[in-house]
This record gives C-alpha cells, structure tokens and sequence, in this order.
C-alpha cells in the first residue's frame, strides 16, 4: 500500500491477502480438535459485532490509504465472528426454510462469489447516494447474483461436479 499498490492489486490477490485465509483455517483446524460451544448470549454478541463491524468498516473504511490498514483487519475479524458465532447451531436439513434457504445459498456459493461484483457494477450501487436508492439497487444486485449463480450452478457446475465424479477415487457429491 505504500509503495503504490491500488485496491484491486491489494484486496483481490490472495498472495496479498492471506490473513483472512489464515484466520478461516485457524477456526476449522480449532473446530475439528474440538467442538466450539458457545453460549447463545455469546453467539448473540458476536453476530452483532460482526454485523456492526462490517457496517462500520462498509461506511468509514477505505480499501486505498491509510484506513485500508484498519479496514482489512477489521473485517477479517468481523468474519471470523460471525463464523464463530454460527458454528455448531443446529441446523439440520428439512427443518425450515430458512434453513434450506441457507443450503441453498451454500450450494450456490461459488457463483454467488463469481457473479457479485458484476451485479454490483451493473446496478451503480457504488455510485449512489441516496440512502433507498442505494438500498433499492443493493436489493437487485443481490437478487440478479442470486439468480444468476443458481442458473450457473444448475447448468454449469452441476455437470462438471458430475464428471467429477467419474475420474476421482475418493466419491464425492454436491451439497
């Protein structure tokens, strides 16, 4: 950053950014040995810093100058909460729709990953300024990605996870 990287040689370079990687595989390793049980007062405080992190980090970070130093840790931490905070609930398949929705939106991950930032561009949501307009084109974006990465993921990446499937010894399927 102080030697002249911009944002995207910064935030979208995994060699760049493997903090967030590092704290992901330090929960799971931790997850694996032992079970983390957390009581729902816990659980409850660490959602909403983790939302309220992100809100802030979202409103008053930066990806370029200074408050970059601060916003990229913030929100790895502000995600790792959250993925502390939801590890280990109760949440077996069938029970809801929320629930499914949740499958849902995990089988579909990658597209949703894939897909985002097109939306966002599509939809101008960065350069508005009006608050519901901004939430209105927020709410597009989300739904195009989401719509857009089912599609990809029922036509795209289900028949490759299938031949998949096909030349690996370990069986596997989707989600």
């Amino acid at each position: 950053m102080l030697h002249g990287a911009i944002h995207p040689q910064i935030w979208c370079n995994t060699l760049a950014r493997l903090d967030p990687v590092a704290c992901g595989a330090l929960v799971a390793v931790r997850q694996d040995k032992r079970e983390i049980s957390l009581s729902p007062g816990i659980r409850v405080a660490l959602l909403l810093g983790g939302c309220g992190v992100l809100t802030a980090a979202g409103r008053f970070g930066d990806v370029v100058g200074i408050k970059a130093l601060v916003t990229f840790p913030a929100v790895t931490a502000a995600c790792v909460a959250l993925l502390v905070a939801t590890l280990s609930l109760q949440m077996a398949p069938g029970r809801g729709p929320v629930v499914r929705a949740f499958v849902h939106l995990g089988r579909i991950s990658y597209g949703l990953y894939v897909f985002h930032s097109l939306f966002i561009l599509a939809f101008g949501v960065p350069t508005s300024h009006a608050p519901l307009a901004r939430l209105m084109r927020a709410m597009a974006a989300l739904l195009a990605t989401i719509v857009v990465a089912a599609v990809s993921y029922h036509w795209f990446e289900r028949p490759f996870l299938r031949l998949k499937e096909s030349f690996t010894h370990v069986r596997s399927r989707p989600v």
